[in-house]
């Protein structure tokens, strides 16, 4: 399927001129003519990466959007507070409609607004309002496809984002207000990694299978939800600056799923979890681990097994790998079957040695399980045998 979304941009600029008054008790009146007064400068301008005031702009999100989707960078424009002389918030709204976006709020899709602060990042929530931390503000919107349970309902369908973009003057003493002091100057960061069945490395699933993903200051209750996941290693969330303490873990598992168990800690050097009594401890300049390992109620029940392959005794080595099944399927223990793709690990030196004509069995490379289907206990061994006759 191919889901194109449109989004509208609207840009609207709150202009306030304030008023000049005079409330005296005892009075003496004096009089000066010619005397020149001038309003303040609003010039507040909401740009695309272009440089041109946004309006009602189009565009279409290119591409096939499907559930586990590598996370779009749909959209970035930019808030100019130009020769602007009076304080001033600013306030970004993002309202999905359209039947991609149902009103009862199951709708799949994820939008997400990240802001540039001191050259990072970071994810923000876009209902609530902000102050300039620079002359010119930087955004991107992203869109995202976290696997669920109603994905095929929405398999074809379209809607809207509208992008709108409020500036309003404050008052003075608004714009001079102290920020809130952290807990701790002393910061260090956490990396979780996701898991299922056991913390083997053929057993990692993408972190975005999870979600609302916090972690909760046990003296301050304040939450840190802001990571990136490398690029090279999506089973994990890497989340930075964060003030040192002793950490709570909180998230959503996918429906199906639970928590098998935490552990915390250097790879062999593992304690398990407890929010009570061994939190996770976030200590200056350090890194800490830690490792969530789901289960499903669902586990595996049935390989299938593939056809036998029927090649020609002269076929090249890049026509036989061509010719190679892909995939094969499996049944879970409520009966319901799914395709796995599979991968074949065939050196020229094995293949010059298969007996032409004659058969071979061949062993295909450990393929992996949908996330929401547990290995069985004992756990079976991923991987299907093929038949390959020569003739």
């Amino acid at each position: 399927m191919k889901l194109k979304i449109g989004l509208s941009l609207i840009a609207v600029l709150l202009i306030a001129i304030a008023t000049i008054g005079t409330v005296a008790y005892f009075t003496k009146s004096f009089t000066s003519d010619n005397n020149t007064v001038t309003a303040a400068s609003f010039e507040v301008d909401t740009v695309n990466k272009n440089g041109t005031t946004i309006g009602n702009d189009e565009f279409t999100v290119d591409g096939k959007l499907y559930p586990g989707m590598e996370t779009i960078e749909a959209y970035s424009f930019m808030i100019n507070k130009n020769n602007t002389e009076v304080p001033v918030e600013y306030k970004v709204n993002l309202t999905p409609n359209g039947d991609l976006f149902p009103e009862a709020g199951d709708s799949p899709i994820k939008i997400s607004l990240q802001r540039n602060l001191d050259n990072v990042w970071t994810e923000i929530d876009y209902s609530t309002t902000f102050k300039p931390a620079a002359d010119t503000e930087s955004f991107k919107i992203f869109v995202d496809w976290p696997h669920g349970d109603n994905d095929i309902d929405f398999q074809g369908k379209t809607g809207n984002i509208k992008l709108e973009v409020i500036a309003t003057q404050v008052d003075e003493e608004d714009e001079q207000e102290p920020e809130e002091p952290e807990e701790d100057p002393d910061k260090g960061s956490a990396f979780i990694s996701l898991f299922r069945d056991s913390t083997s490395s053929s057993n990692k699933i993408d972190f975005v299978n999870i979600s609302n993903f916090t972690l909760k200051n046990k003296q301050s209750n304040r939450e840190y939800t802001v990571g990136t996941s490398p690029w090279n290693n999506k089973s994990a969330y890497e989340m930075k600056d964060i003030p040192k303490g002793e950490y709570t873990i909180h998230f959503d598992a996918p429906n199906g799923m639970s928590v098998q168990s935490i552990l915390l800690g250097d790879t062999y050097k593992e304690t398990e979890y407890n929010a009570e009594t061994n939190p996770i401890v976030i200590t200056k300049d350090n890194k800490s681990y830690a490792k969530i390992i789901l289960k499903s109620s669902v586990t595996l029940q049935t390989i299938n097994p593939l056809a036998d392959l029927k090649v020609a005794a002269n076929i090249t080595l890049d026509e036989f790998k061509a010719a190679l099944p892909t995939h094969t399927t499996i049944v879970d223990s409520s009966n319901q079957e799914h395709q796995v793709d599979l991968s074949w690990d065939i050196r020229p030196f094995n293949f010059e040695n298969y007996k032409k004509p004659g058969t071979v069995t061949l062993k295909s490379e450990f393929f992996k399980l949908p996330v929401n289907v547990s290995n069985s206990v004992p756990s079976q061994r991923l991987e299907v045998a093929l038949k390959v006759i020569f003739e």
